[in-house]
């Protein structure tokens, strides 16, 4: 997130638990990934 390398799409879809691969956790990151 700090560096903003990578694509938060596939971050999301690696983890583990379905609870964490939603639009809302990836609206999440893609907010932290702008205001870091």
């Amino acid at each position: 997130v700090l560096k903003g390398e990578g694509d938060p799409v596939d971050l999301i879809r690696g983890m583990y638990f379905w609870t964490w691969r939603t639009e809302e956790v990836l609206a999440m990151v893609e907010w932290m990934r702008a205001h870091n």
